[in-house]
């Protein structure tokens, strides 16, 4: 269970979890042997473009294999998720805020508000004031030393080079949720209260997670949050396509976008493209 609820945090999607300098396990991980890395290509395009799939927690840009920075230096274009400098930059909610969504002490006993509090640093009545995400991604990011989150990596490296970039996502993720219908309230504060009470196991789940995701195992991106990539899956294909027809393009998006059943690989395939897995 506390593996499904960990993948679920991770599947859940770069442009929230992605705000806190997330996790990196230096020496407990292995290097990435397999990365999820696709080059695309579509009819008639003048270049191809590639399909990266990237990881929430434990890993950063430099960890990358050099194939997969190498195509981001030769395309003129990076596409992500969304604006993560943009959103880092952004203040948080002030305490007692009624406008971000989940808020309120509610969600959790005196004893868990407690425990957050002790692991993040952060006062209650500020926790308090936080979504659901934002607590679990604050909670998951006290679990293994600090790096730089990939997401972020890429699109900071993109912009030293003066490339251009572009999101698929102007909403957060506590948005998302929200039209989602509940999860906010279900998986996600599952996976929060998991993740108080018992770090030590869960931290260990990332470690595996992250382990599967250096071997390229897709059981590292398969979470119980489907229905919710898939949905996002159902609005960026759109324009996923269109940066591929115009080709010189590098997509990262979280992998658990591209694997399994709706996938974009697979809506990709079954639209005339040819994808083809990088070794």
């Amino acid at each position: 269970m506390l593996l499904v609820l960990a993948a679920a945090a991770l599947a859940a999607g770069a442009f929230v979890l992605a705000l806190v300098v997330f996790t990196g396990g230096g020496s407990l991980l292995p290097r990435i042997s397999k990365p999820y890395f696709y080059e695309v290509n579509a009819p008639g395009a003048p270049k191809p473009s590639y399909l990266f799939g990237t990881m929430h927690v434990a890993y950063s840009v430099d960890d990358l294999p050099r194939a997969v920075l190498a195509a981001q230096d030769r395309t003129t274009t990076t596409v992500l998720e969304s604006d993560l400098e943009a959103r880092a930059a952004a203040p948080p909610p002030a305490p007692g805020s009624a406008t971000t969504t989940g808020g309120g002490r509610r969600r959790l006993d005196d004893a868990e508000w407690a425990k957050l509090s002790e692991m993040t640093g952060m006062p209650e009545a500020e926790l308090e004031a936080q979504s659901t995400s934002r607590l679990l991604g604050a909670a998951l990011a006290t679990m293994l030393p600090p790096v730089e989150a990939m997401d972020r990596g890429l699109q900071r490296r993109a912009r030293q080079q003066g490339k251009e970039l572009a999101y698929l996502e102007a909403r957060n993720l506590e948005q998302v949720i929200a039209d989602d219908g509940g999860l906010e309230n279900g998986k996600v504060l599952d996976g929060l209260r998991n993740a108080i009470q018992h770090r030590g196991a869960f931290r260990a789940e990332l470690v595996k997670i992250a382990s599967r995701y250096a071997r390229g195992d897709d059981r590292a991106c398969a979470g119980s949050l489907g229905e919710l990539v898939v949905g996002l899956n159902d609005d960026w294909e759109a324009a996923i396509q269109a940066h591929i027809r115009r080709g010189d393009a590098f997509i990262a998006i979280g992998c658990g976008h591209l694997i399994g059943e709706g996938s974009i690989v697979e809506r990709l395939e079954a639209r005339g493209f040819t994808v083809t897995r990088v070794p």
